[in-house]
Formats: structure tokens, sequence, C-alpha cells
């Protein structure tokens, strides 16, 4: 029998500030200000070979992590793309740097957490990245995409956490002046 990680198991780091790429320079800003002033409920970020998948969904996004998610219905995301990985060994954090030359902005229409992948149907799929059409591409894409922050934790044990849903409403690319506005 399968099994998962119990539902209090907590991934998530607490951000103080973000790291951005900004001519051949790393930029440091505080994490809670740039969501105050960009009016968003966090940020997703998007490892760089996906991103570019991103910019050509038109309407809708189907965006899948690990065990669970803190996306919430109706708040409003930036997806950023991540220049640098940052990695997390169960005693340090290294922030990934991100790239700042273009954000998606983003709504949420739905979330789930805490799902089985063998609860998985069709429809889920939908409208995820052409690079995830079925549970066995998105095993493989969750095991890339959290090889380094969830380093320390094996395969199957990262696996047997499941996945959550968030679908995404994909409202307006933003190529912003982002830095000259918190430094």
């Amino acid at each position: 029998m399968k099994y998962m990680l119990k539902k209090s198991y907590n991934r998530n780091r607490k951000m103080k500030y973000l790291l951005f790429s900004n001519k051949k320079k790393v930029e440091k800003i505080v994490y809670k200000e740039f969501l105050k002033k960009n009016k968003i409920h966090d940020i997703i970020k998007f490892p760089r070979n996906e991103f570019k998948f991103l910019e050509k969904k038109k309407n809708f996004f189907t965006h899948f992590n690990i065990h669970k998610t803190v996306h919430k219905k109706g708040k409003k995301y930036l997806i950023i793309k991540i220049y640098k990985k940052g990695f997390f060994d169960n005693r340090e954090y290294v922030h990934p740097v991100l790239d700042c030359k273009k954000f998606i902005l983003v709504k949420c229409m739905f979330s789930k957490n805490h799902i089985k992948y063998k609860n998985l149907k069709k429809k889920d799929f939908r409208f995820s990245l052409k690079t995830i059409k079925n549970v066995n591409d998105l095993k493989k894409k969750i095991l890339l995409r959290y090889k380094f922050t969830m380093g320390k934790i094996k395969k199957k044990d990262k696996l047997n956490l499941g996945v959550a849903i968030t679908r995404l409403k994909i409202l307006k690319i933003v190529t912003p002046n982002l830095l000259n506005r918190y430094v």
C-alpha cells in the first residue's frame, strides 16, 4: 500500500527577500514589499526551460506542485522565470535567482491539494504545458523540478507526497521596469 507523508508536511520556506538577475549582477528585493507593490498574493517561480511554453498559452494554464500549494481562488500571482536554481538540503536554503525581464500575471480560478497521482483525470491535463499531458509526464517533471529543493528526500517519497493542482487564468504578460522601483 502506498502512503503519503502527512498533510502537515511543509516544503515552503519563509522568504524574506527575492534575488533578481539584473545586467550581470544580482539585486536583493524585500519579498513582502514586492508583493504589496505589485498587488499580488504571491509569486510562482517557474523553470527557464518551461517558461517559454507558458508564453504561448492564451487563456488558461494548469500548474502542478508537489504535495500542496498556497494558491487561493480569486488571488493574483506573478509567474517569474528562474534564472539560476536554488536548493534546500534540510539545513540551508539558497534562494533561486529570478529573471526580471518578463513576468506573467495570472489569477487563480481553482486549486486543490493532496491529490494522489492515481486520482488524476485526463481533464486535469487539458490546460497543462505541452510537456505534461499525462501522469507519467507529470511524475518525471515533478521529480526534475524538485530535485534540488527537496534533494534529501527519496524519489519514491517525493512521488508519495502527491500533487496539488492550480488552474490559472492568464491576464497579461508584464515587462516591468522592476528594479528601479525597489532599489
